[in-house]
């Protein structure tokens, strides 16, 4: 449903703001595609949740779904297709369940453990590199940028949720974060 959301708010014009002193964005999308996820989520299970947007709702102990309703807000106000929705279950720090949408790409990713083929060293590696919004966030991504850059190719798509199914199938060979803001 909040794939659905998204897609019909893609391309559109559309309104973004500064949320926070992260200074991300967040669109009316991105609140639309909440509203959605939410709604669904509070309907079908007593479970707390957590989102991006609204920050924790229903201060349950037990598992809490996890809700980024547009991972790559970025992306999808410059026009860009990179973006995703993304959901899941987590009890303490176990994740249980999860699922993440690319409504572009029509793919959705969940709950299949994948096996990686041996680690091929005859090419260069490509590496995601990403960092959370702290400036000493970012210091840390330039370091590491520097220090990477002759040995591998690095990428960064502006969606960790997509970023990190690439990961999951085995289309790029690691990646790393700086930060706990993503």
């Amino acid at each position: 449903a909040a794939a659905r959301v998204i897609l019909d708010g893609f391309e559109k014009s559309v309104q973004s703001r500064v949320k926070g002193d992260a200074k991300g964005l967040v669109t009316e999308t991105d609140l639309k595609a909440e509203k959605v996820i939410l709604e669904i989520l509070s309907s079908k299970s007593n479970y707390g949740i957590i989102s991006e947007e609204r920050g924790l709702l229903q201060k349950r102990s037990g598992p809490k779904w996890v809700v980024d309703p547009l991972d790559g807000t970025n992306n999808f106000a410059r026009s860009i297709p990179l973006f995703a929705v993304s959901v899941g279950l987590m009890d303490g720090n176990e994740s249980l369940v999860g699922v993440i949408i690319d409504p572009i790409n029509k793919k959705e990713y969940y709950g299949k453990k994948i096996i990686h083929p041996k680690f091929d060293t005859d090419y260069i590696p490509m590496l995601f590199l990403n960092h959370g919004y702290a400036e000493v966030d970012r210091a840390k991504f330039k370091a590491l940028s520097n220090l990477l850059a002759s040995d591998f190719n690095i990428l960064k798509l502006g969606t960790t949720a997509v970023e990190l199914c690439y990961i999951a199938s085995g289309s790029v060979d690691g990646f790393i974060c700086s930060g706990d803001e993503l």
